[in-house]
């Protein structure tokens, strides 16, 4: 059992969260790094005519560019060794964590530490396994039988009385696009630190809302609200209330 855990037990951090230890250049330095390899392969296969549509790097701008990747690899292993526990990277996985932007890190550095606790996986999701559920339920309303995991939603919402329909409108609206439906500019950066930036700009408003995070920056300053930020592959959803900061 010993040899199945403690790989895991090694790791201290998410992939998301060892990512913010990796360079912030590192897409960059890769994909130069490939450029510059395809540049001198196509060298060595073909003759100097052939290579003046190409893009082209001098012999200082190889040395640059190699200088950068090997920079940006020596940070990611020491990264995967203090946080990870692995200093057996291959350079296949380098190359892959170097290529991995933040907020997928976590497909990539899994099934790095999976394959050393020789663990296996049939998808990179969730399972289709099912799973007990106990519950508490006022009254005489009981849940039984095998139900689908998105009914229990339904179920919750029905002893709450809430309507989930209006609680999805109040809390979560496409916020890139009811901005620039009233003449704001968007503009999105989901690879600062660990999470996601929207910053919204109309007239002298400006609005910041940040991922994962019950307040949002009005003209610099902090302004509470009744839910959070959720950014889901680069798309942002706010409440109603965030929307009607913008006028």
């Amino acid at each position: 059992m010993t040899r199945f855990i403690a790989p895991l037990k090694k790791a201290n951090l998410t992939g998301e969260g060892v990512a913010l230890k990796f360079g912030a250049d590192r897409i960059t330095a890769f994909e130069n790094m490939v450029a510059v390899n395809k540049f001198r392969a196509a060298k060595e296969s073909a003759d100097e005519s052939e290579l003046e549509t190409e893009i082209t790097f001098t012999n200082s701008e190889i040395k640059e560019i190699t200088a950068k990747y090997n920079e940006e690899r020596a940070i990611i292993v020491r990264a995967m060794r203090l946080y990870y526990g692995i200093s057996d990277l291959t350079d296949n996985e380098i190359d892959a964590l170097m290529a991995t932007p933040n907020s997928s890190m976590n497909y990539t550095a899994g099934p790095i530490i999976s394959k050393r606790a020789d663990l296996g996986w049939t998808t990179a999701g969730h399972t289709g396994e099912e799973v007990n559920l106990y519950t508490y339920v006022p009254g005489d309303l009981r849940i039984t039988g095998t139900i689908e995991n998105t009914d229990i939603a339904e179920i919750c919402a029905g002893v709450w009385e809430i309507d989930l329909s209006e609680a999805t409108k109040a809390l979560y609206n496409d916020a890139e696009a009811a901005f620039k439906a009233k003449g704001a500019s968007v503009e999105i950066d989901v690879e600062i630190q660990a999470n996601g930036r929207m910053t919204v700009s109309k007239g002298e408003t400006t609005l910041v809302l940040l991922e994962n995070k019950n307040y949002v920056m009005l003209n610099g300053d902090i302004v509470i609200i009744d839910s959070i930020i959720v950014n889901q592959s680069g798309k942002f959803y706010v409440p109603q209330i965030v929307l009607d900061m913008i006028p």
